[in-house]
């Protein structure tokens, strides 16, 4: 997850593929959904879109399924850049709205160390007109622009 924050894409496939690999030999479903999650973002990165969105699907779809707390927004971040990335503004800005969604629900945040540019895995301007991270309970205030890349 650091390598991928970081935006180091060899990196964060070397792991995500090792981790798939022994998730499954293990049979540890929530892990082999979070591997192929950063697998997905990857394989997008490398400029294979459909094949990493088809993975990042399928790893929010094991995700909930497993029943798991956290990481879902996480998830649905990525997914979200990557249809951004394939064009599909639609699509992300409809994830992007589930991942809100999720966070106003379970109250799941994230705290990001570095530039405010790496601090979102996407451009905001995406973001759509729901309450944002920022308006929940004991957040602090920002102004929309501290938030541009």
């Amino acid at each position: 997850m650091i390598l991928q924050q970081c935006r180091d894409v060899a990196g964060t496939r070397q792991h995500a593929e090792e981790g798939v690999s022994l998730a499954t030999e293990l049979a540890l479903g929530p892990w082999l959904a979070w591997g192929t999650a950063l697998r997905g973002w990857a394989i997008a990165a490398e400029g294979r879109t459909e094949e990493g969105i088809a993975d990042l699907r399928q790893a929010v779809a094991g995700w909930t399924a497993a029943g798991v707390g956290g990481l879902r927004p996480y998830f649905l971040a990525l997914l979200a850049e990557v249809y951004t990335k394939a064009g599909q503004r639609d699509r992300a800005l409809a994830t992007l709205a589930e991942a809100f969604e999720v966070t106003e629900q379970t109250r799941e945040g994230y705290v990001h160390i570095g530039s405010r540019a790496n601090c979102w895995p996407i451009p905001l301007r995406l973001r759509p007109p729901l309450k944002s991270p920022s308006r929940l309970p004991g957040a602090r205030k920002r102004s929309p622009s501290s938030f541009e890349p």
